[in-house]
């Protein structure tokens, strides 16, 4: 999660939207639409954020290096490709797997996207009540994961897309 706290720049929305609060009749709704946004958001992160980069405020480093020589100080970097010290061509990608096959990653490998299993895992693992959405996933992975490469998080344009949802479903609902 971020580690700064959401704040709502729109006061005036947020006043409607706590005093007519009790008299959605139908909360799950609003609920299922959002959660259809935040899948969309993710995937969306996913799909920017694949080769390193900043997206929705957030940042996804890319690979680490994969070690330093000793011999003469060169950093390999995770995809390889820096001469080998004896024999000819180069160093190779260091080894990720990818469900029980080895690939190399290389300059086009995508982050936390070997198969794809780890995005469609946030965004199915939901539970909706009429009070409250909990989305993301309980697998241990994921939180280690969410640390250096944050996954799971909250923007103050997720709360303004929350906020117009439910006034959406009051106005549906009163008509």
């Amino acid at each position: 999660m971020a580690d700064a706290p959401i704040t709502v720049i729109d006061r005036r929305l947020l006043e409607r939207l706590e005093a007519k609060a009790g008299l959605i009749k139908h909360p799950k709704r609003v609920m299922r639409r959002f959660h259809v946004y935040m899948v969309g958001q993710t995937g969306q992160m996913f799909r920017e954020n694949k080769h390193g980069g900043t997206h929705r405020g957030v940042t996804w480093p890319w690979y680490t290096p994969q070690y330093t020589r000793k011999t003469d100080g060169v950093t390999v970097p995770a995809e390889g490709g820096v001469p080998k010290l004896h024999g000819g061509g180069n160093v190779k990608g260091r080894l990720r797997s990818s469900g029980g096959t080895s690939k190399r990653t290389t300059k086009q490998s995508n982050l936390l996207r070997l198969t794809g299993r780890l995005a469609s895992e946030v965004v199915t693992a939901i539970n909706i009540d009429d009070n409250e959405m909990e989305m993301g996933t309980s697998q241990e992975h994921v939180v280690i994961l969410n640390r250096k490469r944050p996954i799971l998080f909250f923007t103050d344009d997720d709360l303004r897309q929350l906020q117009l949802l439910l006034l959406e479903q009051l106005e549906a609902e009163v008509r």
